[in-house]
């Protein structure tokens, strides 16, 4: 919490972001998510965890259909003996 309340009162002094996250220990991103945390909810946001928006990577339909046939080639071929 006061890593986060800290990131605010840098960001109204007008401190850069890499400035930001130099001196407080933390990441550039992690910055710019507590300063958006504030802007949409205030000192509240700040209370509460920020949370992750990850997106999983996806599989493209051409390397899913490339990955199963190489698994099934090795399938087929089994262990030797």
């Amino acid at each position: 919490m006061a890593r986060r309340c800290r990131v605010v009162l840098l960001a109204a002094q007008g401190t850069p972001n890499r400035a930001i996250a130099r001196q407080v220990g933390v990441s550039r991103p992690t910055v710019l998510a507590v300063r958006a945390a504030y802007v949409r909810g205030g000192v509240g946001a700040l209370e509460r965890g920020i949370p992750r928006h990850r997106s999983r990577r996806k599989l493209l339909p051409a390397l899913e259909k490339q990955v199963t046939e190489i698994r099934l080639r090795e399938r087929v071929k089994g262990p030797t003996s």
